[in-house]
Formats: structure tokens, C-alpha cells, sequence
């Protein structure tokens, strides 16, 4: 009892101490009233997790985004599955619906609007919940996208982790008690946005590519590390639309959690048309010298000419706001959406910390980096020019509601034709309980890929056990431009590259003296409309077995010569092609319709 009121007072001290704006949004007598009241809540009976959660107000309450105790990742490892609320829920605009009853559909439904849990009201539920979620400033939106992605716990912890679970649902008279959990979806995935398969998209919107929407994910792209490829995207994504003329451009940075100031300036400098500044300051320890962020940047002559849109939300963080803030002090484009949960302030970095009696572990902001939009408010993030706000019906349904009303913004300008679904989307057919992932080609993993496009994989359950039939056995498919069909060295060539990246053969094969994966294909067939083969890949399982394998491979490839397309599936296994899997494999199949406009 006492080593946990010890190790809050050391959190206290740690804080103020360690991180440079700690008092910023807090007064120092708050903050310690604020720790007196967590331990005055501590007793005998107090258990790890409600001590790792009254730390995690504590730490929130300094409202920096960069200071947190794992963003809830540790004290979802401590609660029972028996422990967590049963329903999976989605929080909008305040109220509290039912998006999966998991093992409660005999008691509820999908959209079920719940009014209480446990006697308490949902705002009041929320009102106990969010003072534990880091998010900068008096940002809300954060808090609401954090929630959402842990309701099963968080609800928990808020209720303090009780036994049971009752519910008032709407409509109706009696509460309701649920069954216990037996399953849960934390830390849910937004299944209403559409996913490009990677942290940086490129994609034409109509037939003659003159809107464009560039997805980026992250700005985790560092000169140390991988800042080549986010160059290399930008540039090349510039060179494209500057050729294709395009004039109408979306930029979706929604679930950027920021990263390097590179990223940033170097995107900048293409939408700029004035030379910037984009620090006012920069602090940290072992600076001696201005950085490049705080001399002048001069945009690119080739810099993008056309009408600039922005989508955010409130995952967007860190250099994400220094971006943003930038953008809407210079006007230079329509920003749609909710409120960033960023702006042009950011305590910045971390210190991993470590409280000596419980170990408990934190993550505390060492420099401060504040961008040039200074007369924007230090206490809410950039706001959008257009708010949009997603209905339940919209989640539910699938409608990224943000998208459609920037696109609509983009038609009552100018009149287009949409181009083909498939170029930007899941397109296969198989069964929904696979597990599916979509991913921009070329990958991050094989950037050296000669392919443009996009990769829809599908996985069977069973495919990561290595005693079971499934194991490693899956499908993907290639929607990529191309003026004819792949050719087999292409397909070859392109698929040596991908495996090489994806089992990291350059620093996993020596043990084996492998130093490339290898790709052999045959044609057996062919018709007016597709093109079938069969081959074998030799690579290494970088993944598992840690050893080399062989997968055997079928292919089908239809090319679409209007819009100059080749869709190839491959499917995979290390099993004989006599085995049943194989005919598991092949109810994965290409939309009939795939070369449809």
C-alpha cells in the first residue's frame, strides 16, 4: 500500500522534473492536489492494474500527447477476459452504440443505442474514462479515437472493474444482464475508412487524372533510416501528377501520429509557394546549432499548381500538427474533418521511465518544438474548415463520410468520371472470415518492385500454425498499370523482389547462404480472357521456422486493356498441389467484372 502512494509521489516528481512544458496546462499545486487524491484512493485492497490506472491520469493530466504510460497497452494486458465489458462499442457524437454483441447477440443487437452500464449514464461513464487518455491540450477528439479503439477495457477500468455487467439499452424498459466476455476485438480498427495497404497512397480518382488523393499515414520517416523512400514517393507522386495535369488534390492525413520534420518540410516545399520558416523553436538536449527546420525552405519549382484539400481527424499528432498548423496559418488549403489532435506546440520525444517499487513503465516528452503558426492556440488543434461528423449508420455501413464530403466538394466544381473501384480497394471474392490486408505496390518491405498498384492478400485461418494444413498458405493479388500482360519474367522478377523484402533475406539468409529468393513460373493454359501457370518460389520462412522453404504457386492473370491493367492471383503453399488445401485456396477468386469501368 504504501510503495504504491511512494511510487505516485516519485511519478510526481518525475514529471515536472523530466519534461520541459510539464506545467503548461497544469499548475504545479494541481498537480500535486491531484496526486493526493490518487493515493488517498489507494488501500489495502488496491491491485496492480487500478494502480496502473490511477497513474495514468496522473500522467495524463500534464495534457501532452507525447507523455503517456503505453497509451493503455499495459493495463489491457492485465485485465481477465471475464473482467472486460462484453459488447463491442463505438462512441458518436456522446452516444454509446452496440457494433458487435460478440457472445450477447441472443441479448443485443448491432446499433443498439446503450443509455447506461452499471447504473451510470454514458456521459458520466466518459467523464471518469477520459481523464485517463494523453491526448494534447483540451483535445477531445483524441480522447473519443482512444476510447473507441478500447472500449472493452476501458469501460472496465472506468467501472471499476466489476463483476458483472448490466445495461439500459434504448427502447427499452428493463436492464439487461450480460453474459461475461468471452472474446474481444481490442484495440478495434476503424472498418469504415478505407485502408491503402501502407502509410504512403497514391491514387487517381477519375479517368483523366485530374483528382488525385494522396494518402499519408505517418511522417515516421527519418534521415537515419528510411527518409529515401518517403522522398521517393513524394517526388515521384509530384512527377505524376504534374505530367497528368492534375488540379484537384485530397490529402489524407488522418492516423498520422507524426514523425519527422523531413517528411514534413519536404512535403511542404512542394505545396508552398513562398519561401517558409517551419520552426519558431527548437529545444533539446545537445543542440548547438539551428536545425534545419529553423533556417528558411525554398519550395520546389515543380511544386504541385492545383487546389489542395486536407482530411484530419483526431489521431493526427505530433508533426502532424506542426504540418497542419502551417497549412491553416498560410491558407493554402480547405482542411475537412474533426479537430486535429495536434497543433503547431509539441512537447516532443520521450523518456522511458520506470517507478522503482511496482516497475511500472511511462513515457515522459524531453524537447519542445513549436512551429511558425504561433498566434494558433496552444490549447485545442487546428481546426478544420469543414466539420463532418460520421453517423453510426455511416460506420456501420461502411461510408468513409469525410472522403465523400471532400469528393463532393471537388463535384460542384468540376464535372468527372469515376475511375475503376479496383484500383484503389479490396476487389477479391472469399469468404469474410478470412483475414484480408490491402498494401500499396510497390511495398515498403520492396520498394525496388518494377509494379505500380495494389495488393489485396487473403488469409485462411489456420495459416500461422505450423502443424496444421493452412500453414503458410495463402493468396494475393496484383491489380497493377501495365500496357500488356505480365510477361513470367515479370512476374518472376517482381515476386523474387517481394520475398526477398518480406523475409528479409539480405540479413536473415546468410546462416543459410541464401541470398535471394527464387521464382520460377510455366504457362498452362490460356484463353481469350485469362491466363493461367504454375510454379514454385525458394525462398526463406523469416517468420516462423526461421529456415528455408518452397512455396508451390498457382496463377491466374486477366488483363484489362481499356484501362490498362493486369490483375494476377497468386496463390501459395507449401503443400503438393494434390493436397485439399489447394482447393481451399481456390475459392479465392478475380471479380468477373474486375476490367468493368
Amino acid at each position: 500500500m504504501q510503495e504504491y502512494k511512494n511510487d505516485l509521489d516519485q511519478l510526481g516528481e518525475t514529471l515536472t522534473r523530466v519534461h520541459p512544458n510539464a506545467l503548461k496546462f497544469i499548475t504545479k499545486d494541481e498537480l500535486n492536489k491531484f496526486i493526493e487524491s490518487k493515493k488517498a484512493l489507494i488501500t489495502e485492497k488496491t491491485t496492480y492494474a487500478e494502480f496502473a490506472w490511477h497513474c495514468s491520469a496522473v500522467v495524463a493530466s500534464l495534457n501532452c500527447s507525447h507523455s503517456n504510460s503505453d497509451r493503455f497497452w499495459q493495463e489491457n494486458q492485465m485485465i481477465p477476459m471475464e473482467a472486460r465489458f462484453p459488447l463491442q462499442t463505438r462512441l458518436v457524437d456522446g452516444r454509446l452504440f452496440v457494433i458487435d454483441p460478440l457472445n450477447n447477440k441472443d441479448l443485443v443487437s448491432v446499433k443498439d443505442e446503450i443509455l447506461s452500464i452499471n447504473g451510470t449514464d454514458i456521459k458520466s461513464l466518459t467523464e471518469k474514462i477520459y481523464p485517463h487518455i494523453s491526448s494534447q491540450g483540451y483535445i477531445e477528439t483524441t480522447k473519443r479515437h482512444e476510447f473507441n479503439m478500447w472500449s472493452t477495457g476501458m469501460i472496465a477500468y472506468g467501472l471499476g472493474l466489476p463483476a458483472n455487467y448490466t445495461i439500459l439499452v434504448k427502447g427499452e424498459e428493463k436492464q439487461i444482464i450480460l453474459n461475461k466476455a468471452e472474446n474481444h476485438n481490442d484495440p478495434q480498427r476503424d472498418k469504415s475508412k478505407e485502408y491503402c495497404g501502407g502509410d504512403l497512397c497514391l491514387k487517381f480518382l477519375d479517368t483523366e487524372k485530374k483528382i488525385a488523393s494522396m494518402t499519408i499515414s505517418s511522417f515516421n520517416y527519418y534521415e537515419w533510416h528510411n527518409f529515401g523512400v518517403f522522398e521517393r514517393f513524394i517526388n515521384e507522386s509530384m512527377n505524376d501528377m504534374n505530367k497528368y495535369g492534375t488540379e484537384q488534390l485530397i490529402i489524407d492525413l488522418r492516423g498520422n501520429g507524426g514523425g519527422s520534420p523531413e517528411s514534413s518540410i519536404h512535403l511542404l516545399k512542394y505545396l508552398m509557394q513562398d519561401p517558409f520558416v517551419y520552426y519558431s523553436k527548437a529545444e533539446f538536449k545537445g543542440k548547438t546549432e539551428k536545425i534545419e527546420g529553423e533556417n528558411e525552405q525554398l519550395p520546389f519549382e515543380n511544386g504541385y499548381k492545383g487546389k489542395l484539400y486536407f482530411m484530419i481527424d483526431g489521431k493526427g499528432n505530433s508533426t502532424t500538427g506542426h504540418f497542419m498548423s502551417i497549412i491553416k496559418d498560410r491558407k493554402i488549403g480547405v482542411i475537412a474533418g474533426e479537430e486535429l489532435g495536434s497543433n503547431q506546440f509539441c512537447s516532443a520525444d520521450r523518456k522511458r521511465c520506470r517507478l522503482s517499487n511496482t516497475k511500472l513503465q511511462y513515457n515522459v516528452a524531453i524537447n519542445t518544438h513549436i512551429s511558425t503558426a504561433t498566434s494558433l492556440p496552444d490549447e485545442v488543434g487546428i481546426l478544420p474548415d469543414h466539420y463532418v461528423n460520421q453517423s453510426i449508420d455511416e460506420y456501420l455501413d461502411k461510408k468513409d463520410a469525410v472522403k465523400q464530403y471532400t469528393i463532393d466538394l471537388i463535384g460542384k466544381q468540376m464535372t468527372w468520371e469515376s475511375a475503376s473501384k479496383y484500383h484503389s480497394s479490396y476487389f477479391l471474392e472469399a469468404d469474410e472470415k478470412w483475414q484480408k490486408e490491402l498494401f500499396q505496390i510497390p511495398l515498403d518491405f520492396a520498394t525496388d518492385m518494377t509494379l505500380r498498384g495494389i495488393e489485396d492478400a487473403r488469409f485462411p485461418n489456420g495459416w500461422r500454425e505450423k502443424d496444421g494444413d493452412t500453414f503458410w498458405s495463402y493468396t494475393f493479388a496484383w491489380n497493377v498499370e501495365h500496357t500488356q500482360p505480365l510477361t513470367t519474367e515479370e512476374m518472376s522478377h517482381n515476386l523474387e523482389l517481394y520475398f526477398d523484402g518480406l523475409m528479409k533475406i539480405k540479413e536473415r539468409g546468410k546462416e543459410y547462404d541464401m541470398t535471394e529468393s527464387k521464382a520460377s513460373f510455366k504457362e498452362i493454359e490460356s484463353t481469350t480472357n485469362t491466363l493461367k501457370y504454375t510454379g514454385q518460389i525458394e525462398t526463406l520462412d523469416g517468420f516462423f521456422e526461421r529456415k528455408p522453404m518452397t512455396f508451390k504457386v498457382k496463377v491466374e492473370q486477366q488483363y484489362c486493356e481499356y484501362i490498362q491493367r493486369a490483375n494476377v492471383i497468386f496463390r501459395f503453399s507449401p503443400q503438393p498441389f494434390e493436397n485439399e488445401v489447394w482447393n481451399k485456396l481456390s475459392t479465392v477468386k478475380l471479380p468477373i467484372n474486375i476490367c468493368d469501368r
